[in-house]
């Protein structure tokens, strides 16, 4: 499930992976579809 991962970057989370993920405001979420596996770079953005 991506939702979790996308409100907590949308809120203000950080740091979701301790350290593995360069930019701590971001997170690298797959599918688990044996046959159509899918994966997503989430990256929280700056408001202006």
């Amino acid at each position: 499930m991506v939702r979790p991962f996308v409100m907590m970057l949308a809120y203000g989370g950080e740091d979701i992976y301790e350290g593995w993920m360069k930019n701590k405001r971001s997170a690298m979420i797959s599918c688990n579809d044996g046959f159509r596996p899918v994966s997503f770079l989430l990256e929280a953005m700056e408001d202006e």
